[in-house]
Formats: C-alpha cells, sequence, structure tokens
C-alpha cells in the first residue's frame, strides 16, 4: 500500500515530510485516559452549565457564519438515546462506514470495545495490531461524533445498563427477534459483534434482547456496515431516532464541535479564564516526521494524511 505524504514547510525554509503514525493511537488512548491520573484537565463534562454556556458563546465568534449556521442545522436532529456499541472490530473500513452511516442518521455516540479477553478468533498479539489500526481510522475520521473506548466489553455494557439503556445485540439463536419485532423505544444500545465470529458470551450474558435481520438468499450475514446501516434505518422508520437531546447536553456537544473545528480553541477559551480540554479530539493523534524514501513507496505502516476538514 503506497504511504500517504503531506509537504509542510520546515523551521529552516526547506521541506519537511508528515505522515499519520499507526503508533499514534498508543498516543490517543493515553491522552483520552489521562485525565484518570491527572483530574486537573478539565473536559466539557465537568464544566457548569454556565461555563459550557460561555464557552460556547466565546468560540462561536471565531466560527464562520455558513458553518456556524450548518453545526445549529444538524445539532436540531441529534440523538442520545440510541447508541451503537461495536465489539473488537477487525476491519477499520467498516467502522470508518458506519460512523458515516451513523453520523447521516443523527446518532451521536459510538462505543468501542477493544477486549483482548473475549477475543478468541486471533492471535492477542496480532489483535492489538488490529485494534491500533481500527482506533486510527475510526476515531481519526469523525470529529462530530462522540466516540468512547473501552477496554472491558463487561465495563462498558454495565455502565450503559447504570444510564438507563436496555442492551439490544445482533446475534443468531434461538431467543433472537426479528429486526421488525423490536421494540426501539427509549435509550437503547446496540452491540455488533465481531465481522468472523460476532458477539462474545459475556455480550449474550448481559444483554437484554437480541435480533437479527431477516435474509432470503444464500449470504448467511451481512457485512457490519450494510447491518449498521439496515438497522439504524429500521430504527429511523420506527421514528426512534427523534429523541433530541436537552437544552445542556446540546449545549455540550456543540461545545466540542467547536473545540474541534477552531484553531487554539482551548487557548482562546484559557485567556477568557475557563480552562477546557478535549482529549478525545481526532486530531490530537500525533505525528511523525520522516524524510520520504523510495522505500516508503511501498510502505504499509502509513495511514492517509488529511488536514483540517469539514
Amino acid at each position: 500500500m503506497r504511504a500517504s505524504w503531506a509537504v509542510r514547510a520546515a523551521p529552516n525554509g526547506g521541506k519537511s515530510w508528515t505522515r499519520w503514525d499507526w503508533g499514534a493511537a498508543d498516543q490517543l488512548w493515553k491522552d483520552v485516559h489521562k485525565r484518570t491520573v491527572d483530574p486537573s484537565i478539565r473536559t466539557v463534562k465537568d464544566l457548569s452549565e454556565v461555563e459550557v454556556r460561555q464557552a460556547r458563546d466565546i468560540l462561536r465568534e471565531f466560527c464562520r457564519g455558513d458553518r456556524l449556521e450548518k453545526m445549529e442545522s444538524v445539532l436540531t436532529h441529534r440523538t442520545l438515546s440510541k447508541r451503537i456499541v461495536f465489539e473488537n472490530p477487525d476491519n477499520p473500513n467498516n467502522v470508518w462506514a458506519c460512523l458515516r452511516t451513523l453520523d447521516s442518521f443523527g446518532v451521536q455516540t459510538v462505543d468501542l470495545i477493544f477486549d483482548v479477553e473475549v477475543s478468541n478468533f486471533v492471535k492477542k498479539r496480532a489483535f492489538r495490531k488490529k485494534s491500533r489500526k481500527v482506533v486510527t481510522a475510526a476515531v481519526g475520521t469523525q470529529k462530530w461524533m462522540s466516540t468512547n473506548t473501552h477496554r472491558s466489553t463487561t465495563n462498558c455494557l454495565e455502565t450503559l445498563k447504570q444510564n438507563g439503556f436496555r442492551i439490544l445485540s445482533t446475534d443468531v439463536n434461538k431467543h433472537a427477534k426479528p429486526i421488525h419485532d423490536i421494540d426501539w423505544s427509549g435509550k437503547v444500545a446496540v452491540v455488533f459483534g465481531n465481522e468472523v465470529s460476532g458477539i462474545s458470551d459475556t455480550v449474550r450474558s448481559i444483554s437484554d434482547e437480541s435480533f437479527y435481520i431477516p435474509m432470503a438468499g444464500f449470504a448467511e450475514s451481512f457485512n457490519l456496515s450494510v447491518a449498521c446501516a439496515v438497522t439504524v434505518s429500521t430504527i429511523a422508520s420506527k421514528r426512534c431516532l427523534s429523541d433530541t437531546p436537552t437544552p445542556f447536553e446540546q449545549d455540550q456537544i456543540m461545545l466540542t464541535w467547536l473545540l474541534r473545528s477552531i484553531r487554539g480553541s482551548s487557548e482562546i477559551l484559557e485567556r477568557k479564564g475557563i480552562s477546557v480540554s478535549d482529549p478525545d479530539n481526532p486530531a490530537r493523534l500525533v505525528q511523525t516526521t520522516v524524510r520520504p524514501t523510495e522505500s516508503d513507496d511501498d510502505d504499509e505502516s502509513g495511514g492517509d494524511v488529511c488536514g483540517e476538514s469539514d
């Protein structure tokens, strides 16, 4: 696979070459969870309602009018009552396609589980390498979504239950129901398993219900991204994606989007007396600067370089 490079101006006036490093996922994980060892780091969730509104209003002044109008329009169609959970996904491209679909339907929150203890379809070493690619590709492409990563299936699903979510898993068993027979009202978290082995026994034991998508052909299953699209489309057809967030939750989402869209946003707020960081920001992926060589054309460790985008 050909490595993707971007040319940047070097301090000495020359050129430097920058590309994504798959090892950046490790650094991203450390950044996301840094607050567990440094409680002084404040995120949007740590701010009071007054602080969230103040920060939002400050950053609005630095956002283009048309862009702000688009963000406000999209926000009215966002929902927090439905969230999708991917357990040990194997293909980064599938996850990325799912995120684009979920964003299009207004689903704001996605959970990614990378639990080696319940992963029995590949060797642990290979799984960890694949997990880093999934995190880099999936988290790094959707700055408009709230993406949470977990290292324990049990902890993730139990936390969702404590927050009032029903756990529905995609599975084929004697107790599973056709997708159209499921009650999608209220707070629901849908769990999709690995593309090869499906959901784990841990998910089966914690799930409140399981469902399947009826098929009329010879194929035994859909691709993950297709199954995700069919599921969310079914939920939307039953008008169960119209649960809009509370005004405070909308302010939190808008502030997160502004933090990720405006260069130096945290510094701007710091000067105004509001300390807030966004360790989940995909833009925080670490980049490495190296000189290109002929062998780099066939380097499979490089990912696509992406600048700031809409």
